[in-house]
C-alpha cells in the first residue's frame, strides 16, 4: 500500500517499485530466519528450483535498466539467501550429530 501511495504522490513509478521491493526485501528476513532455526520446514529442493528459475531469468533481460533489472536481481537475491541458508543450516546440523 505504501508503494502505490509513494508512486501517486511522487508521480512516478520507480518510487513505488523501490517501495515494493524494499518490502519483499524486508519480508524475506523472517523466511531466512526460519530457514536457519526450521530448516527442516522448509523444502530445499523447492527452493533450490526457485533459485534456478531466477538465474534463468537474468538472460531474459534485454534492457538492463533500474526499472527493469532490479525485481529479478532482487529476487534472485532472495533466493539465493534462502537456499544458502537452508544448506548451512543442514550442513551445521549434520556436523552436530
Amino acid at each position: 500500500m505504501i508503494g502505490v501511495i509513494a508512486w501517486v504522490i511522487s508521480g512516478s513509478s520507480v518510487v513505488g517499485l523501490v517501495c515494493f521491493l524494499v518490502a519483499d526485501l524486508v519480508a524475506a528476513g523472517p523466511t531466512i530466519a526460519k530457514s536457519w532455526e526450521n530448516y527442516e520446514e522448509e523444502d530445499l529442493f523447492a527452493w533450490i528450483i526457485t533459485l534456478l528459475s531466477g538465474i534463468i531469468n537474468l538472460p531474459a533481460i534485454e534492457n538492463w535498466t533500474f526499472a527493469i533489472a532490479t525485481p529479478p536481481v532482487c529476487y534472485l537475491a532472495i533466493y539465493f539467501a534462502v537456499t544458502l541458508t537452508l544448506v548451512l543450516s543442514r550442513r551445521k546440523q549434520a556436523l552436530l550429530s
